[in-house]
């Protein structure tokens, strides 16, 4: 059986790049307390919407990517969740 050579091409966006390294860096790089503030947006954005959640996305994204969801200080307490559920309905 004669050798084969496979040859493979990979497209990525520039923008995507930015994005994955973005969120790779958030995920490292951010304190317990900024996490709390992102919680804090977060919250903010979904109950002061009325009707405008165009920021909501990028805010759960970014909540899910940091794992801001599982531990956080806000408020002065440290919050902590085994299970993103738990985040959802406390």
């Amino acid at each position: 059986m004669a050798n084969q050579e496979l040859t493979f091409k990979i497209s990525v966006d520039d923008a995507q790049v930015r994005s994955g390294l973005a969120g790779l860096r958030a995920a490292y790089g951010i304190t317990l307390t900024e996490k709390g503030g992102l919680v804090e947006s977060l919250w903010h954005a979904v109950d002061n919407a009325a009707g405008n959640l165009e920021n909501v996305p990028g805010l759960v994204r970014r909540v899910i990517e940091t794992e801001a969801w599982r531990k956080r200080i806000q408020d002065g307490e440290e919050f902590e969740h085994d299970r993103f559920i738990d985040f959802i309905t406390t």
